[in-house]
């Protein structure tokens, strides 16, 4: 009787019901990925009603815990803009920039990749080597920003440098 498996049990044999199931469904959905994709956004459209009342529901269920949970995002989100309000003044001109067509975003300028993100937006970053110059702006794929942050070593705010004085960057 110990040796009975449940049949949600992934088997591994390659023989059975359960495995040639996994297989065909894996196949079915690589060859008819646009097909799969419609769906899966006919589904989520289906059901946002409900999702919107679940929502709905929990917050009166327990208020407390969204009320924190706004109370962050808000925050965070003031925070966003006012920690730094020269480099959001400068973002903010740049998404204008490109929203208006004066600015136009072009492949990686280190790998040439222009890559697109799964939502179809596009995947290049307006990276600034100098803020005063707000529409200069070098175009970087998401990995080679990340690589241009890590060579810098940027100055840090009085209270960051009274926090650890014993932390020693290396470039």
């Amino acid at each position: 009787m110990s040796d009975a498996r449940p049949a949600r049990l992934k088997c591994e044999c390659g023989k059975c019901r359960t495995c040639y199931q996994r297989e065909y469904g894996r196949g079915y959905r690589e060859r008819n990925r646009e097909r799969v994709r419609q769906l899966d956004a006919e589904s989520y459209q289906r059901h946002a009603a409900e999702r919107c009342a679940k929502i709905a529901q929990n917050r009166l269920d327990d208020p407390e815990k969204y009320r924190e949970r706004d109370r962050l995002y808000r925050k965070n989100r003031q925070n966003n803009s006012t920690r730094d309000p020269a480099k959001h003044a400068v973002h903010t001109s740049v998404h204008k920039a490109i929203a208006s067509g004066r600015l136009i975003p072009q492949p990686c300028e280190e790998c040439g990749e222009s890559p697109v993100t799964s939502d179809g937006k596009r995947g290049v970053h307006a990276h600034h080597e100098n803020y005063d110059e707000r529409l200069l702006v070098r175009w970087l794929c998401f990995r080679c920003h990340r690589k241009a942050h890590r060579k810098y070593v940027y100055p840090r705010s009085e209270h960051e440098r009274g926090r650890d004085q014993d932390d020693h960057r290396i470039v």
